[in-house]
């Protein structure tokens, strides 16, 4: 028997933002891709999922990620996880991306 793992689920077509992105960058990719949500990465470090409608709401959104970002949603699951864990996460959270991260947090994906 086969086991897919989440790591096999891996995208590189998902665009990932960084802290010195703007609000309306993360928007023009969320609108290019068809999702909700982003991932934001710092140093190869998983931060959180950007969501849009946090995004929408800001006053200027050409303001930096870094200078908005509270406390982000940080779902993520482990590269070795089963994809039933991924199936999961994505329908508890109702999610268009999950970032898939090693233990060391590093973002894989």
């Amino acid at each position: 028997m086969n086991i897919m793992l989440a790591q096999e689920l891996i995208s590189s077509v998902i665009p990932v933002l960084h802290p010195m992105d703007t609000g309306a960058k993360a928007l023009r990719l969320m609108n290019e891709y068809h999702l909700s949500q982003l991932p934001m990465v710092m140093e190869n470090k998983y931060v959180g999922l950007l969501e849009e409608d946090d995004v929408i709401d800001w006053e200027d959104p050409d303001m930096l990620l870094q200078q908005a970002t509270g406390e982000l949603f940080k779902p993520a699951i482990l590269e070795g996880a089963h994809f039933y864990e991924a199936l999961k996460l994505f329908h508890d959270f109702k999610l268009s991306a999950l970032p898939v991260v090693n233990r060391d947090n590093e973002y894989r994906a």
